[in-house]
């Protein structure tokens, strides 16, 4: 009678042990059968003991746990190191979804007989993992930001130099002109310092525009592409007319839904882009439209001008990037672009066969795709 009230009180004793333990445990024998699992690992993994309790372990749960990396730790690193730290195993499992494991693994010979058993410790390191996972990207996030702030710091005062320094050198002239009587040169200093100035504020104010691009400005709203597109042509109208620019409009009823102000950023730029590299086309022509390539709306804006060089084609996105220094513009607007599309979840890419080809800028916008955003959002 006592050896066997001293057997189950071991029993109780050691499932008391088990059933301590925060995290999943389970035990094996050597043939890999669970002889006992602690509360936590049924409560884990919504199981019930008599579906687990002498059963082969990769044939719990509808052989759920039939996992190659699993087989690799019981089968052949184990039998060769007797303990095993820290192995990360990833599965899907009905009832709790996608998990990341590390599993901590111990044989232990019994003190009776040759007949060894498993200990196997599993902790959930899912979301840890997630946090680790949005942390680097917010690192990767945070290094592009401040490379960019290094760029636009560089090339913002190197481009509000010019300026200044015309300016000043104007108004120098304007001091002397005005000293000697030199009437009709005082008219030209001015000229020169106004275009200066307006060159000045009109940098300026592309950079305050791009500065406010992930605020709300306006209530969200749905639209259709044709809405959009007509706004865009009525309010570059003047500069399509100067150079004689027939537009065409596709697919139009494509529902947009978000910041209308923010949307028709991206159309205006691209199109005003389209139209300042027209070059010296003798029949200018502008398309804007939507295509479905692999289940997925792409917007476009085409145009039969200078075309981009396959060479310069990821470089035109940057800030401050002009591959003409002649034209007019600060060299913003398709940065602007490139972060609105972001904004939506979306991408943008340029192609072009190269000088004289023309170019078509393709876009996502899988976040204004005929969904409605809330009050709030940041678009």
């Amino acid at each position: 009678m006592f050896p066997e009230r001293s057997v189950t009180g071991s029993q109780e004793y050691a499932e008391s042990i088990i059933n301590t333990v925060r995290e999943p445990l389970i035990i094996l024998d050597q043939d890999l059968k669970v002889i006992s699992a602690s509360r936590s690992f049924y409560n884990f993994f919504k199981v019930e003991p008599e579906a687990t309790v002498g059963q082969l372990i990769y044939d719990l749960g509808n052989k759920q746990w039939d996992i190659p990396k699993l087989r690799e730790l019981l089968e052949t690193i184990l039998p060769e190191k007797a303990t095993f730290d820290n192995y990360e195993v990833e599965h899907v499992f009905a009832g709790i979804g996608r998990r990341i494991m590390l599993l901590n693994a111990r044989q232990i010979q019994r003190t009776q007989g040759k007949e060894r058993i498993i200990l196997l410790a599993i902790e959930d390191i899912t979301e840890r993992k997630k946090g680790e996972a949005e942390l680097h990207q917010i690192s990767l996030e945070l290094q592009e930001r401040n490379a960019e702030l290094e760029r636009f710091l560089y090339t913002a005062s190197h481009d509000l130099k010019s300026p200044v320094v015309t300016v000043r050198t104007f108004l120098t002239y304007l001091e002397q002109d005005t000293a000697a009587g030199k009437t009709e040169r005082v008219a030209k200093d001015l000229l020169f310092i106004r275009a200066a100035a307006d060159k000045m504020a009109h940098l300026l104010d592309d950079l305050l525009a791009l500065s406010r691009i992930g605020r709300v400005v306006t209530p969200p709203v749905c639209v259709t592409l044709k809405n959009m597109a007509d706004e865009t042509l009525a309010a570059v109208a003047g500069q399509l007319a100067e150079r004689g620019v027939r537009t065409q409009v596709t697919e139009g009823n494509v529902p947009l839904c978000g910041d209308r102000l923010r949307l028709a950023e991206i159309w205006q730029n691209l199109v005003e882009n389209a139209c300042k590299y027209m070059g010296e086309q003798k029949e200018p022509r502008i398309e804007i439209g939507v295509e479905t390539r692999g289940g997925e709306q792409v917007f476009f804006v085409r145009d039969n001008g200078l075309g981009i060089d396959p060479r310069f084609q990821q470089k035109i996105f940057g800030l401050f990037e002009k591959l003409d220094p002649k034209t007019e513009g600060t060299g913003i607007g398709l940065a602007v672009v490139q972060r609105i599309v972001g904004l939506y979840g979306g991408r943008i890419w340029v192609e072009s066969a190269g000088p004289g080809q023309g170019a078509c800028f393709y876009f996502t916008l899988p976040g204004a795709a005929g969904k409605e955003q809330t009050e709030g959002e940041k678009i």
